[in-house]
């Protein structure tokens, strides 16, 4: 089964700032909205634990994501992308 598969380490310059507003910077994508769905479904974490789209994230903390593809937007050629940032 494919699986988008996604993966980033906060950088000081979006350090101290709140998970939505950096996973949309780190993963541009995807929506900012798509992406706060992916936070609230535990989809998207940090340091392997779930967090809230407001939440603060920090100076190296790993966000990632790991999302079967049929719950995932498809890309523009109908399969799901899986790389790393």
């Amino acid at each position: 089964m494919t699986h988008i598969v996604l993966s980033a380490q906060v950088p000081e310059t979006f350090a101290n700032q709140r998970l939505d507003l950096v996973a949309a910077q780190l993963f541009p994508d995807y929506s900012r909205a798509r992406l706060q769905t992916w936070i609230k479904e535990g989809q998207l974490k940090v340091n392997s634990s779930a967090a809230r789209p407001r939440d603060t994230v920090y100076l190296g903390d790993e966000l990632s994501i790991d999302i079967a593809a049929s719950r995932a937007r498809m890309g523009s050629a109908g399969y799901a992308h899986r790389y790393s940032v």
